[in-house]
């Protein structure tokens, strides 16, 4: 992979996440049926997520500022 030029923002980032092993082996399940990765399924999931607590991070900017 090559490097990203200065000024240009990443698409994504890495992160580390703790997961059970029981939950490791159920996503990869879920990820076998749709033919995509455990990564993409933990996106997925966290997307919809936010997308439900669009009032929380609201709440967050407006107390904070936005970013």
């Amino acid at each position: 992979m090559g490097r990203i030029p200065m000024g240009v923002a990443p698409r994504s980032e890495r992160v580390v996440i703790y997961i059970t092993a029981q939950t490791k082996k159920e996503l990869a399940k879920i990820a076998a049926v749709h033919r995509t990765s455990v990564n993409d399924v933990i996106n997925e999931a966290l997307t919809a997520y936010l997308m439900n607590r669009g009032d929380d991070i609201q709440r967050y900017n407006n107390f904070f500022g936005e970013e």
